[in-house]
């Protein structure tokens, strides 16, 4: 809680819509949460979907790069070459 920099109302919130997903449940025995097979495939596809996101920004920031050194070897009003 306090290396996630949460308060104790926003941790319960947070466990409860957790729960509500059933990305986590409670051991009421040990009073502890547990990650559920669910939540393992949610952390999964997570891990994808960011990894795909930094690739997809890098072949942007690539292609930007090269549009805009394309376009600044051209003058104002010149044409394009054919």
């Amino acid at each position: 809680m306090y290396r996630a920099n949460l308060s104790f109302d926003q941790l319960k919130r947070y466990l409860k819509i957790l729960t509500r997903a059933r990305l986590v449940r409670l051991d009421v025995d040990k009073g502890l949460y547990w990650l559920t097979e669910r939540g393992i495939s949610f952390l999964k596809e997570y891990a994808d979907l960011e990894s795909a996101a930094k690739i997809y920004n890098s072949k942007r920031a690539t292609l930007m790069e090269i549009v805009s050194i394309g376009s600044a070897s051209f003058s104002k009003g010149s044409e394009l070459p054919t």
